[in-house]
């Protein structure tokens, strides 16, 4: 058929009884439909993150990174108030966004109350199941470190240990406890744990500990870490020729032996991938659990406190870290690799919140 003989039958369809343009128009819009998708459509994820603090921002700045350049992003920041957050994430519903990510405990819980019909994902939450979270519309990132993971390190750094001991308040971590006795069992290991309420009781708790023990553990609770009680248990330790492993890079800097934390950044890529996906079906996908353990970690060496203590890490072990500090002049770069994190930072770390 020529171009002038397909102009003639194009016209000849309007000059058809109305049925047939009726039926003309329904093939048009079936064609529209069919090619939109490939258009690129814009989607829109909204972010509420508690409030101003830099490990909020490295998730959300590696959150983003993932996303197509197109996807809209409109940030609501809580600032720390749960009563204004509400009101938030009532505008972040009546939005129609595709996908929700909470930053912090209290973005989690003021999705978890006004957000119930749209995909969340939340990150950077210290013992989110002692909060409810994650509810049936939500899946999070665990911000501990697997306790196995963190034993299997501490073995391949500090080989000659066998006995570790742990500070920890029945409040608030009793759950990580558990899972931890669990995983040093099936290491070889034995856990040798002591409960504390008050913060108060940590000096004869802990040198009561110490002559019991190869390795002092420290974990994520805010009974144990304190601003004023980092420098104790780090220098009661050295005082028993004790190593410390612990959960922030900053502890490494003040010294500690080694320690594994979460990578903030990494975090947000991980969720950043979540996103994608659930965008890309609709629903966030099923997995054995909505509470996933963080993707990537980061492992901090002491060099210097190594040596003073007569250790000697596996040159390997040493190679993987991301952060070595009291090294050799070779590895100078890589020890200030961050800013140096004050007794107030490594504080706030422990339960992610400012």
């Amino acid at each position: 058929m020529t171009g002038e003989d397909e102009g003639r039958h194009m016209l000849s369809l309007f000059s058809r009884p109305a049925v047939n343009r009726g039926c003309f128009f329904l093939f048009l819009s079936a064609v529209l439909v069919a090619v939109t998708p490939s258009l690129g459509l814009a989607h829109k994820i909204s972010v509420l993150v508690s409030s101003d603090f830099a490990p909020y921002h490295q998730a959300i700045q590696g959150f983003t990174s993932q996303l197509p350049a197109e996807t809209e992003i409109d940030t609501y920041q809580l600032k720390g108030k749960i009563l204004e957050g509400r009101e938030m994430a009532k505008r972040v519903r009546a939005s129609a966004s595709d996908v929700v990510l909470a930053v912090g405990l209290k973005a989690a819980l003021v999705a978890k109350l006004e957000i119930i019909d749209i995909p969340t994902i939340f990150c950077l939450v210290l013992n989110p199941e002692d909060y409810g979270l994650p509810t049936p519309n939500m899946i999070g990132i665990r911000l501990r470190v697997p306790s196995d993971e963190q034993l299997q390190s501490l073995r391949s750094i500090i080989p000659s240990a066998r006995t570790v001991g742990l500070l920890y308040d029945p409040g608030k971590s009793t759950r990580f406890v558990t899972q931890a006795r669990k995983a040093a069992q099936q290491l070889g290991l034995s856990l040798v744990t002591r409960e504390m309420t008050r913060t108060s009781d940590l000096p004869t708790t802990l040198r009561k500990l110490l002559p019991q023990i190869d390795v002092l553990w420290l974990v994520r609770d805010s009974t144990v870490i304190t601003e004023a009680s980092i420098p104790f248990l780090l220098e009661t330790a050295l005082e028993f020729r004790k190593p410390v492993f612990g959960f922030s890079s900053g502890l490494a800097q003040h010294g500690a032996t080694a320690s594994m934390s979460v990578n903030y950044e990494e975090v947000g890529r991980q969720a950043g991938g979540i996103a994608k996906d659930t965008l890309r079906t609709g629903e966030i996908a099923l997995s054995a659990s909505r509470l996933i353990a963080p993707r990537r970690t980061r492992l901090a060496l002491n060099l210097g406190i190594s040596r003073f203590l007569g250790l000697s890490p596996n040159p390997q072990v040493v190679q993987l870290a991301d952060s070595v500090f009291g090294g050799s002049s070779a590895l100078a770069q890589r020890e200030h690799e961050q800013a140096p994190s004050s007794l107030q930072d490594i504080t706030q770390e422990t339960t992610l919140t400012p």
